[in-house]
């Protein structure tokens, strides 16, 4: 009721009789951002989403950035397991990370899902991930993840043995920035 209630009334426009959000693009990430009001937090409930419609001689489109930077980088990078992942729509990417990353450090297939009892070790699969795509190293994760820089290093070890067409890739984008002069080296 907060969020969407009284509140999110007033900014409907006088003139339309409709609700308009204000889009910006972060600079800094590239993401789309909305004010006024955030229309990009909108509960994915049935309840919520009926109660926006669209003019008659309109579309509402609703769509879900999920998973956008693994998809990008993906494609961009044309690795094998996470090209299969995508085309299959095997469900969750961060479980599919945190699988193949525990399974090689644990030595045995190790299955992780939202549901499982290792659901807890799919935030590792998401911190690891993201914060890869983002330059994160061991120095840094030790910390997100609350763990030894040793630990650290084994879990990106371990990512880029399963995922050696995105690792190809990264250090040829980064090779690329540092000659182009983006990237100083001391």
């Amino acid at each position: 009721i907060s969020t969407y209630g009284d509140s999110f009334l007033d900014l409907v426009n006088p003139t339309t009789k409709r609700i308009h959000s204000n889009f910006w693009q972060i600079v800094s990430t590239g993401r789309l951002s909305s004010r006024m009001p955030n229309i990009q937090n909108i509960p994915n409930d049935e309840e919520t989403r009926s109660c926006f419609i669209a003019n008659s001689d309109s579309k509402l489109i609703i769509c879900d950035y999920t998973t956008q930077e693994p998809r990008l980088i993906a494609d961009k990078s044309q690795d094998p397991a996470l090209l299969k992942f995508f085309k299959e729509d095997d469900g969750d990417i961060h479980s599919f990370v945190a699988t193949k990353m525990y399974s090689i450090i644990n030595g045995k297939e190790t299955i992780v899902t939202k549901t499982n009892e290792n659901s807890h070790l799919r935030s590792h699969g998401k911190t690891i991930g993201l914060g890869i795509d983002y330059g994160k190293t061991a120095y840094t994760l030790q910390y997100d993840l609350k763990i030894d820089k040793k630990k650290a290093q084994e879990f990106i070890d371990a990512y880029w043995t399963e995922f050696p067409g995105k690792r190809h890739f990264m250090d040829m984008e980064m090779s690329k920035a540092m000659k182009q002069g983006y990237i100083l080296a001391d």
